[in-house]
């Protein structure tokens, strides 16, 4: 599978996060686009406003996500990230602007739930829960699936373009 994701940014190390790029790079062959950077932009000041243009190091770092999120061909959303305060007004910012590229989103609950904050649920194109087999925090076929369909769906939509 031919895919470039871009996943939804922590302040600092997650466990989500961290769960998610093993299974990524343990049983897929996925291109992250965001890891090489974040030293660019992570941590993220967590006292910035990602919608204010006050400060220069603010439009710096939406500039970066939105680069990073053109390259991608999908966008993982972690679920964890938009319900901590501290790290959802970034999370935010990365999913709006995911959707208004019309980049295909898929959102991933947080570990041990199957919950997700409203506004991640309602742009998702794909949910995928929590499962917590096999030492994984999410099933790599449940994955592999949900890429499959978001990837053939947008190049359908690319080729009737």
């Amino acid at each position: 599978m031919a895919a470039t994701c871009f996943i939804t940014h922590a302040g600092r190390e997650h466990i989500d996060r961290t769960a998610l790029l093993r299974l990524l790079n343990e049983h897929l062959e996925i291109d992250i686009e965001n890891t090489g950077d974040t030293e660019a932009i992570n941590p993220h000041p967590t006292s910035l406003d990602p919608n204010s243009n006050e400060l220069p190091s603010v439009e710096g770092v939406r500039s970066v996500l939105e680069r990073q999120i053109d390259r991608a061909s999908v966008v993982m959303a972690l679920g964890a990230m938009f319900l901590q305060h501290d790290h959802r007004s970034w999370a935010e910012y990365e999913l709006a602007y995911a959707t208004k590229s019309g980049k295909p989103v898929i959102a991933f609950t947080p570990y041990g739930t199957s919950d997700l904050h409203p506004c991640l649920r309602e742009q998702a194109d794909k949910v995928i829960v929590s499962t917590r087999s096999d030492g994984m925090v999410w099933s790599p076929s449940d994955v592999e699936i949900a890429l499959d369909m978001l990837l053939e769906s947008a190049h359908r939509t690319e080729c009737t373009k």
